[in-house]
């Protein structure tokens, strides 16, 4: 994201939206967790028991405060996104979120700008020590970082098959994967092409993360190829819910990017948050919801006119 800068008269440079959301249409409608207050108030609680609220910069401040995580509100991305899961597991994978942001943002401060290679390769290193199987027991954690990666691995992968915890130890990999191929790109002073940046990106990007945290959500974990595998009555309806939870997912994470500060510099409209105003929260989705669901896709529009195209050179034929 590239956040654009202003002048204000004084001569300050002043942060602008860095671009206007349009309305997309959608053509499953989002909705949101009735869960939302509880998880916004456990998971606020949960950050500054790990102390990821008073972790500091090397330049110093905070890499983040109380009012920063508001602002972003993953309470309001998670209950987008899992809007049929009970309680604790909504708090439980809006943790999961809340970390995976804190350690994009702690990389970022940490490494980034002073660019130390070996130090951020150390750091990622040791972090993966926190995804341990059954034989193995985790080191002490040393930062926000850890303590939180220690407590949520402790909390969900023993609901979950041996398998899903392979493919979640990768995805979670391939986000440190992603982060040490940007740092390197940085310190050589490099920008990836297009087309490498799109494969790196389905390889290493979030939505695989994103995927295996909605299976646990639906309670679902995806089986193989349903006919090559003959697969039972079961297993079609975990992949019946699987698929409604990437559905709810993608639904919900568009209606919480127009939102969140995270990425609209001016916090496009969420309105008020904290206790009881969720039913705010919901009357804004209703009516942004009514506007996407009001075009109609696929209708002929007739004739589009030709402006006149200024050709600098004459047209020959060999």
């Amino acid at each position: 994201m590239i956040q654009v800068l202003s002048r204000s008269p004084q001569g300050k440079h002043l942060p602008m939206q860095p671009f206007v959301m349009p309305d997309f249409y959608m053509p499953y409608p989002a909705r949101i967790n009735p869960n939302l207050e509880r998880s916004r108030d456990h998971s606020t609680a949960w950050a500054r028991k790990m102390g990821m609220l008073d972790a500091s910069k090397p330049g110093g401040g905070l890499i983040w405060d109380e009012t920063d995580l508001a602002r972003m509100d993953y309470g309001l991305m998670c209950a987008y996104t899992h809007p049929d899961c009970d309680g604790p597991t909504l708090d439980l994978i809006t943790d999961w979120y809340i970390w995976v942001f804190f350690f994009d943002d702690q990389f970022l401060e940490e490494f980034k700008y002073s660019r130390d290679l070996p130090a951020a390769k150390q750091y990622v290193d040791r972090l993966e020590l926190f995804m341990t199987t059954d034989d193995e027991t985790p080191p002490e954690p040393e930062n926000a970082a850890e303590a939180g990666l220690k407590d949520l691995w402790e909390r969900t992968v023993p609901a979950m098959s041996d398998e899903w915890r392979r493919r979640f130890t990768i995805s979670t990999h391939n986000l440190m994967v992603e982060s040490m191929w940007e740092l390197d790109n940085i310190d050589r002073g490099r920008i990836a092409n297009p087309i490498e940046y799109v494969q790196m990106r389905r390889r290493v990007g979030g939505a695989p993360w994103s995927a295996d945290l909605v299976e646990y959500a639906a309670g679902a974990e995806v089986p193989g190829l349903l006919a090559e595998h003959a697969a039972s009555a079961a297993e079609h309806g975990a992949v019946g819910a699987y698929v409604k939870g990437l559905q709810d997912w993608q639904s919900g994470g568009q209606e919480w990017h127009a939102r969140s500060s995270r990425y609209m510099n001016g916090g496009l409209a969420s309105g008020p948050t904290g206790l009881g105003t969720s039913a705010t929260t919901l009357a804004t989705g209703v009516r942004h919801r009514a506007r996407q669901h009001s075009h109609r896709p696929h209708q002929p529009v007739g004739h589009l006119p030709l402006p006149d195209i200024s050709m600098p050179f004459p047209i020959r034929t060999s």
